[in-house]
């Protein structure tokens, strides 16, 4: 079952188990008491969530401090499908990232590698060998994506 990333646990909290996490995820309710995430790829529902710059979780089978240290640097997943559809032309990092790009005219400039996130608009981060290609995600710039083909199709005139 394909899963995402969604969080990574910083800390333990207190005595009781809770973890500080950092979120990877901008679906509001994602860490929202009652909600499952898989930790190690066991399912651990949401006991209670402290909002903060961080957030805190309090994890359904992990009681104690020791508990909750082990977890340092553990990631937290959900299932592929727990993501509620994006509006249309719009995609989640997850979706994009190792997607081969090519120009319009089919010739392969590489694979996404990052996406930078700017006020402006998301910036793609194509790597081919030894070299890399800013591409904004833009409109004018992006001019198709098939997800089932894992492949973008990107105007390079407008960029260069």
């Amino acid at each position: 079952m394909p899963t995402i990333l969604v969080g990574i646990i910083t800390a333990p909290v207190g005595l009781d188990g809770s973890v500080r996490v950092e979120s990877l995820s901008d679906v509001p309710h994602r860490f929202a008491p009652g909600s499952t995430l898989l930790l190690h790829g066991a399912p651990h529902k949401v006991q209670r969530l402290r909002k903060g710059r961080l957030p805190v979780l309090k994890l359904e089978g992990v009681n104690t401090r020791e508990a909750a240290e082990r977890l340092r640097d553990a990631e937290l997943h959900v299932p592929e499908g727990d993501s509620p559809q994006p509006p249309k032309d719009t995609y989640y990092h997850y979706q994009l990232l190792d997607m081969q790009v090519v120009d319009t005219l089919g010739n392969p400039l590489g694979v996404i590698t990052e996406i930078l996130s700017s006020p402006a608009n998301d910036v793609y981060v194509v790597t081919s060998v030894g070299r890399e290609t800013l591409v904004p995600a833009l409109a004018d710039v992006v001019k198709e994506v098939d997800l089932a083909a894992r492949r973008m199709v990107v105007d390079m005139p407008a960029i260069v």
